[in-house]
């Protein structure tokens, strides 16, 4: 993997960026992501960006900042983010994440330069809020300094009822990783919250 700065600013680098989403990519880089791979879709396919695995939380939080921003259901984009798994030549750690915006207005007969066009737009709106994400995010650890976890609210909940969510969250992947452990001839029950979906 190279470094940011000479993919960034090398002209002669052999796989130069696409131009389009270099605002994007400075942005997830500036708030200290490590970008791997990425695309603006060229008009035929949705823009994306490959991450390093890094804090799985910081990348969660910065997801649901971004996903609530996005407006999946009326507006021109929505931002998906899924962590993959990859091949350990990769990254040595066997993950990815991938930041995704689907364009709701671009379809396979939309032309090509319109498509381009409406994800310009997207990629510009996505680059504004991973921007405010971190801003948000250094005031949050500004005010937190002394302490050494701090519930990361940027979905806008009260700080109580954000930390019950995280803590919820963690005993169920724990529960459900037990589960999926279990050892051969073990009972078959899943915890609770797995039968319920």
């Amino acid at each position: 993997m190279a470094d940011w700065q000479i993919v960034r600013y090398d002209p002669t680098y052999e796989e130069p960026l696409d131009a389009e989403i270099i605002p994007l990519l400075d942005a997830l880089n500036a708030a200290g992501f490590i970008t791997t791979s990425s695309c603006c879709g060229h008009g035929g396919a949705w823009p994306y960006v490959n991450l390093a695995q890094a804090i799985d939380s910081r990348i969660e939080h910065m997801a649901r900042w971004l996903i609530a921003d996005g407006d999946r259901d009326y507006g021109p984009y929505s931002v998906h983010v899924s962590r993959n798994l990859v091949d350990r030549e990769v990254d040595p750690t066997g993950y990815s994440w991938c930041v995704e915006i689907h364009l709701h207005d671009a379809f396979h007969d939309t032309p090509a330069a319109a498509s381009l066009a409406f994800a310009v737009a997207a990629i510009a709106a996505v680059t504004r809020s991973v921007e405010a994400w971190a801003a948000w995010e250094g005031r949050m650890r500004a005010a937190n300094a002394g302490c050494p976890i701090f519930p990361l609210t940027p979905h806008r909940q009260a700080p109580r009822q954000a930390a019950a969510d995280i803590a919820a969250a963690e005993e169920e992947r724990r529960a459900a990783r037990e589960w999926s452990l279990r050892p051969p001839g073990a009972p078959l029950a899943a915890p609770a919250f797995l039968r319920a979906t």
